[in-house]
């Protein structure tokens, strides 16, 4: 699996009313977003982590701690809800015997779309979808382990 690859997406509340005499023929808004996630690769483009342990806070900019070699991966949510990973233009060293591209993993949203969930064998990840458009996916998690709290939010941008 590549590192800080595991992202959530969540979608806008589905429905809406009709008013007499509109007729409104768009795709729900659900559709709209599954549209868009599927449509393009993501690529990274910020993450940024927060703990607080001990009731102290640190905010850590996790992007920067990427190689080059990881910041141009692409992942892609194919629209039978498999995840692809891609190790870009330039692999790293210690992948360089991986395949290119592989699928890694599944997707899917919860009911109200509200929710990404990502999986890998037994490893779920929930995310908060913050923003999803044509050209930007930020995404955000978080999990407490032995008292301290951690959040996670990732910026993609399409390709």
């Amino acid at each position: 699996m590549y590192p800080r690859t595991i992202l959530a997406l969540s979608l806008a509340l589905l429905g809406g009313l009709t008013s007499c005499g509109d007729d409104n023929n768009d795709p729900s808004p659900a559709t709209n977003k599954s549209a868009l996630l599927t449509a393009k690769s993501w690529r990274i483009t910020a993450d940024q982590s927060v703990v607080v342990s001990g009731g102290t806070t640190v905010t850590n900019d996790d992007f920067t701690d990427l190689r080059a070699c990881e910041k141009d991966d692409l992942i892609r949510f194919n629209a039978d809800k498999t995840i692809t990973q891609d190790q870009g233009a330039s692999k790293c060293p210690d992948t360089s015997a991986d395949p290119q591209s592989q699928k890694d993993g599944n997707w899917d949203f919860n009911s109200d779309q509200t929710k990404l969930t990502m999986a890998d064998g037994s490893l779920a990840v929930v995310a908060d979808v913050l923003e999803l458009s044509a050209s930007t996916l930020k995404i955000k998690f978080s999990f407490t382990d032995d008292g301290d709290s951690y959040t996670q939010t990732t910026t993609y941008t399409a390709q």
